[in-house]
């Protein structure tokens, strides 16, 4: 009565929650847990039981409270005395009902651990943590020591959460080794390091139950590990870490300053009056198919933004459908304007041989045409004009697709109100373009 439920819990701690490297990181698209993520940010899993908020999917609640509680025994109890005691429990009470309040008073005699309070927090806690990530490093150790593996952490919210690390088991396999589960508190900035039983290729962290939607955060050493004498443990770090820089602006396409708007032709009349139910979200559709007509919200995870790692995207029309970045400069000089670019043009235009991006940035009287062009091969060229006559051409050659930051230009700016357009247009009829975010540096 206390717990409804609670057996699908218990049960689904028993289960596999390890992540699929080769099915769950690179898909593209909300999952049933995104969801339930999005569902618990806001109620409480009793509060989702009674049924007073959002219906859900409730299998996908029960396992991701599951996984949850597995990580939160693993960091004060030895996992294979954990399977243990579980076994030996059930054959116990085979073709027996037992309480969970039995089980909760052996595991407590056996371990120490209030199995009773911990589910009571994991029904009645309202919120979930928000867990910033940067500057994964990994060091080979001087003289004796091994290597360790080092991250830079903040949980910005008022709700404790756990980290889990997963690197290659070092047999050539493409298993994965849980390396360490780590609690961070709510209000936690702190940089973790923690050894290694051998030089690793590259580490996956997962945010468990948290608002980071997706949450796994992949980092690939490249070069090999630096030599450094790092010890174990946590050191305090400032928030002030994990903020732009001085002088820099950040719009996502989940920031205020970020908006769409359907084409202005007849056809789309309904579409401009319906402002907010514009953007479409990600149920699986495939931005290619026409059942997408307009713009798509989906997530990915090497796409920008915290906690949700999303963005928009849309077949071109050649219509005044567009996308639009908007900010206010603080004070007048040259900005670096940068546009985050995702890797997904060729993955989706398989036949295509190049993309075209346009966008133009006004300020006032002030306007400037970008155009960014992609050829399969890896050759991206930027052409850039003004009103003021000048004209720039840029071109590099990138060896494989990457998302990251492009700086499209250093433009002249003013204080006052800026925004940067993607047009609804493209290198050939209904190319897909996609919207993340767009970055505003002062240069001078």
């Amino acid at each position: 009565e206390n717990f409804p439920g609670i057996n699908r819990i218990m049960t689904g701690m028993r289960a596999n929650n390890q992540v699929d490297i080769q099915w769950e990181l690179y898909k593209v698209g909300e999952t049933g847990e995104h969801k339930a993520i999005r569902t618990l940010s806001s109620q409480s899993l009793r509060d989702v039981l009674k049924g007073t908020g959002k219906s859900c999917d409730l299998d996908a609640i029960y396992k991701l409270k599951a996984a949850y509680l597995r990580k939160q025994i693993n960091i004060k109890v030895n996992q294979d005395s954990f399977a243990v005691f579980m076994n030996n429990f059930r054959s116990r009470n085979s073709f027996s009902r037992v309480t969970f309040e039995c089980l909760a008073e052996e595991f407590e005699r056996e371990f120490n651990f209030d199995l009773v309070e911990a589910i009571c927090e994991l029904y009645d806690q309202h919120g979930l943590a928000a867990l910033r990530v940067q500057d994964i490093e990994q060091y080979t150790g001087k003289g004796n020591e091994g290597p360790m593996l080092a991250f830079s952490v903040w949980n910005s919210s008022d709700v404790n959460g756990i980290i889990s690390a997963y690197t290659d088991k070092g047999d050539g396999s493409r298993d994965l080794l849980n390396v360490g589960d780590f609690m961070i508190r709510a209000g936690e900035c702190s940089r973790i390091c923690f050894p290694l039983s051998h030089s690793v290729g590259g580490v996956i962290l997962q945010s468990n139950l948290a608002q980071n939607i997706p949450g796994n955060y992949i980092y690939n050493f490249m070069e090999f590990p630096q030599e450094a004498l790092v010890h174990a443990g946590r050191k305090k770090l400032e928030p002030s870490c994990f903020l732009p820089s001085s002088g820099e602006i950040v719009v996502d396409n989940e920031d205020q300053g970020f908006h769409v708007f359907a084409s202005e032709t007849k056809e789309s009349l309904l579409g401009k009056l319906l402002q907010d139910k514009m953007i479409v979200e990600d149920s699986g559709v495939d931005f290619l198919t026409d059942n997408a007509p307009g713009w798509v919200s989906s997530v990915y995870i090497d796409a920008y933004g915290f906690p949700v790692r999303s963005f928009l995207g849309k077949k071109t029309k050649n219509s005044q459908a567009r996308a639009e970045w908007k900010t206010e400069i603080p004070e007048q000089g040259e900005y670096g304007v940068s546009i985050y670019k995702l890797d997904l043009d060729f993955r989706y235009q398989r036949q295509a041989d190049s993309v075209a991006y346009y966008y133009t940035l006004e300020q006032g009287d002030y306007r400037a045409d970008i155009v960014m062009s992609f050829l399969r091969n890896g050759l991206q060229n930027i052409y850039l004009s003004d009103n003021l006559g000048r004209k720039e051409e840029y071109s590099y050659q990138q060896q494989m697709p990457q998302c990251g930051w492009i700086q499209v230009g250093v433009l002249p700016l003013v204080k006052g109100k800026v925004k940067l357009i993607l047009h609804d247009k493209g290198a050939f009829p209904e190319q897909l373009v996609f919207a993340d975010a767009v970055k505003w540096v002062k240069k001078s």
